[in-house]
């Protein structure tokens, strides 16, 4: 897991990861994650909360086969699915896995094979629509884990 550093009190930053195992991002849909931090030597528990599986991101699609969510954090491989409270834009469906290609800071393109083709999306919808990586899992620190100074390991089971 890559070093992440937060100072005392400071709880506005969550921390994320994408869980990978055998290559494939884990299907989370049916499990309970949690975010467990030990003191630096590995010997106590600091907190062990449960974490948001697949936090969903809100979307909106053009004809011009793009994605546009600031601040996305997706990249290209990262397997996504969507939803909407409505319908879809026309060419994509619900419930099914897309591979995100052309990933930018704010937008992105979906393909049903990995480095695949984008998908021909030919409408923009309609309702609120959401997507989330599959895989991802969001810890937001209690006030607990970051009332004390000092240097902690963090590990998702």
């Amino acid at each position: 897991m890559p070093a992440y550093e937060t100072i005392v009190g400071d709880r506005r930053t969550p921390i994320g990861a994408v869980l990978i195992q055998g290559g494939r991002p884990v299907d989370l849909s049916s499990a309970t994650v949690t975010f467990s931090m030990y003191d630096k030597a590995g010997t106590a528990k600091v907190s062990a909360q449960s974490a948001t599986a697949h936090t969903t991101v809100a979307f909106t699609a053009a004809t011009t086969d793009i994605i546009t969510s600031n601040g996305h954090k997706a990249v290209n491989g990262d397997q996504v699915v969507l939803s909407s409270t409505g319908t879809l834009p026309a060419g994509l469906a619900a419930s099914t896995r897309y591979f995100v290609i052309q990933a930018q800071p704010n937008t992105f393109q979906v393909s049903t094979v990995p480095n695949g083709a984008p998908v021909d999306i030919t409408d923009t919808g309609s309702g609120t629509h959401s997507f989330y990586i599959v895989g991802s899992v969001q810890y937001s620190f209690a006030a607990a884990d970051v009332d004390t100074a000092g240097e902690y390991e963090g590990y998702w089971n």
